[in-house]
């Protein structure tokens, strides 16, 4: 007789394990339905066209997307957008995540405003299978809910 309860506290187990390399992670997010390749320290994956960067750091494990570049924004409606945004990262309708932009003092390379990614990002201090298909669930809501801010700069 086989004995499942044993199976599935070992599938909690896996599941809350910490993952230590990209690799691991890279691994972890196939097990989630996306494909990931490891870049420098970071691992990259997609969700529909736009790319998101998965790094560790001292609080854990930073998850980027980067929605647009500044320089795309139309110049007229610069200000609405950075409002909207600002505005966004103040309700629970995009949390955990946050609008920023990485501009010149975060990357010294990015010396050109027109080029500052404008990225969707969130810290996640533990890094195991669960809490990264959690993250990726709520990048997926947050993506969703942050339409109304594109529009904002892109227009319907």
């Amino acid at each position: 007789m086989t004995d499942f309860t044993t199976t599935q506290e070992e599938a909690v187990q896996e599941d809350i394990r910490p993952l230590e390399t990209p690799e691991e992670i890279v691994e972890a997010l196939g097990e989630l339905g996306y494909s990931g390749s490891v870049v420098g320290n970071a691992v990259i994956t997609k969700i529909g066209n736009f790319a998101v960067s998965l790094s560790k750091n001292d609080e854990g494990l930073r998850i980027s997307c980067q929605i647009t570049v500044m320089g795309q924004i139309p110049e007229d409606r610069l200000d609405s957008f950075v409002m909207a945004a600002l505005g966004a990262n103040a309700t629970d309708n995009i949390k955990p995540y946050a609008f920023a932009v990485i501009t010149d003092s975060e990357d010294p390379d990015q010396d050109d405003p027109e080029e500052w990614p404008v990225i969707l990002t969130d810290t996640i201090p533990d890094i195991t299978q669960k809490s990264i298909e959690w993250a990726m669930d709520q990048l997926v809501e947050a993506m969703t809910a942050s339409k109304s801010v594109l529009s904002v700069a892109f227009g319907e």
